[in-house]
């Protein structure tokens, strides 16, 4: 190497470590983690006078054991909820923020919680005010509610340290439809319909106001459009394949007792094919179950009664079924997605369907059920117990 090269070399090595301890600083727009807000929960709500109303449900962490993961001792849960008003959601957002000393962090949401009249007017904004936020997860539980959305952000929990966990359980368990942001988003492709679960405060009891299901809400074009019984929410549910488990009472076929079976697993298949140039969907529905209780004469260790049972069961769901997709046919709101199947097998023949698919979807989509179930007696009487009396 030259001496003429040296001075060259050692000005770039010079350089070089004059540029090593910005490398060692991290992340510039880093945000710590004390300086953050959590979001859990989001309520949001249209008031009177057409603003929007948002809740934001937060967890405290000094109220909160680090050792048994519990709410710590006092009368006060382990989570508040702010509540701030907007011309949007984001302006009502900016406005919270504005009088909050942490930075309001999405990351760790779980629930959003509409409310009845800011359904009725159309949640196209809530999905916007969504699709600009990545940080938000797209597996964000959305629930509907029949009243205001602010009135479910503080009801009592007694097992779960925050309101949000007790919504998150539910829908992870299947106990209620578990529509996400990205089922929603996914229906902005289609006709933009869809279906949520339906919560509401329940009735009062001596320890404060809990909450019950109510059903499901159907949207079409992003606006609330019709709703669903808790049974027929059911049926949605085994359309939908978000069917787990499940006790269902039925009607004994040897003296119309009630006989409840638990169902242990499911699986639903869909497939669509072409009659007569129209849709028609393959519905096909198993599931596995075990009897749970019987207050019927019904002989379970009799095949023949058996199989009428299960003839009886396929018939309940197979009407639950039925009922849920008449309705959304009704309301021309395609909230299975069967779109979906449809441009996935036939291709061609859903970009013919697509601009009218709202109306061929009411008045000529078929569905075509079948419903294969096993029942099985672990454990049951060989009589039962009144005729040993």
């Amino acid at each position: 190497m030259s001496s003429s090269s040296s001075p060259k070399y050692t000005a770039a090595a010079w350089v070089l470590l004059a540029l090593l301890p910005v490398l060692l600083t991290g992340c510039w727009s880093r945000v710590e983690i004390n300086d953050r807000a959590f979001v859990i929960a989001m309520f949001v709500d249209l008031t009177e006078n057409n603003q929007i109303e948002v809740t934001l449900g937060f967890p405290e962490p000094n109220k909160i054991s680090s050792q048994s993961g519990t709410a710590s001792t006092g009368d006060k849960p382990p989570y508040v909820t702010i509540t701030e008003k907007g011309i949007n959601l984001s302006d009502a957002v900016q406005n919270m923020q504005s009088n909050l000393s942490r930075q309001i962090f999405w990351g760790q949401i779980k629930v959003i919680v509409i409310g009845a009249e800011l359904a009725k007017q159309g949640i196209r904004p809530l999905l916007d005010f969504v699709s600009r936020n990545p940080i938000l997860p797209l597996k964000t539980f959305v629930l509907t509610t029949s009243g205001k959305a602010k009135d479910l952000a503080n009801f009592p929990t007694h097992v779960e340290k925050f309101p949000s966990e007790v919504f998150r359980e539910l829908a992870n368990r299947q106990t209620i439809l578990d529509t996400s942001i990205r089922n929603l988003m996914m229906a902005q492709d289609y006709s933009k319909a869809g279906i949520t679960a339906i919560v509401d405060p329940g009735r009062g009891t001596e320890n404060g106001i809990p909450i019950r299901t109510d059903g499901a809400a159907l949207y079409k074009d992003n606006k609330l459009a019709g709703t669903l019984s808790k049974p027929d929410m059911r049926g949605a549910m085994w359309l939908m394949n978000r069917m787990e488990e499940a006790i269902i009472t039925l009607h004994s076929p040897t003296d119309a007792l009630p006989v409840s079976i638990h169902i242990q697993r499911t699986r639903t298949d869909v497939k669509p094919t072409l009659e007569q140039g129209w849709p028609v969907y393959k519905v096909q529905v198993q599931f596995v179950s075990i009897v749970n209780a019987s207050d019927s004469d019904i002989n379970l260790k009799d095949s023949k009664q058996i199989h009428a049972l299960e003839t009886v069961a396929a018939d309940q769901i197979k009407q639950r079924i039925r009922k849920a997709f008449d309705k959304s046919r009704q309301l021309k709101a395609d909230v299975f997605q069967l779109a979906s199947y449809l441009e996935w097998y036939y291709p061609d023949q859903w970009n013919q369907f697509k601009p009218e698919w709202d109306q061929i979807y009411s008045e000529k989509v078929k569905l075509d059920i079948e419903i294969k179930p096993t029942i099985y007696t672990t454990g049951a009487l060989k009589n039962h117990p009144r005729e040993s009396r």
